[in-house]
């Protein structure tokens, strides 16, 4: 019985994985819209903002830290997410933040 003014979504970054164990850019992205999906379901009055993924690094804590394949991913991802809230004819519902 929530009755928010509003749904932030953060996730996905837990998804991805560069060695192949777990979900590949798209899946990610499809899951995530799939959470969007399912609020919008249920609160269709209820404006989401969707918040991009933010960074991470290839390497476990302790060792060498720098972007790379996994911020690849984020960044395509990101864009998508972003081109989708603009372009959605739901726009005045679906927000990005970045």
């Amino acid at each position: 019985n929530l009755h928010p003014k509003i749904f932030v979504l953060l996730i996905g970054t837990n998804n991805l994985d560069i060695r192949g164990a777990a979900c590949n850019k798209e899946t990610t992205l499809e899951s995530i819209l799939m959470v969007v999906a399912y609020i919008q379901k249920r609160r269709p009055k209820t404006p989401i903002l969707i918040q991009g993924l933010l960074p991470r690094d290839d390497f476990p804590i302790g060792e060498k830290h720098k972007l790379g394949v996994y911020w690849e991913q984020i960044k395509w991802i990101n864009n998508k997410l972003k081109a989708l809230c603009q372009d959605s004819s739901d726009y005045d519902r679906f927000f990005y933040a970045d």
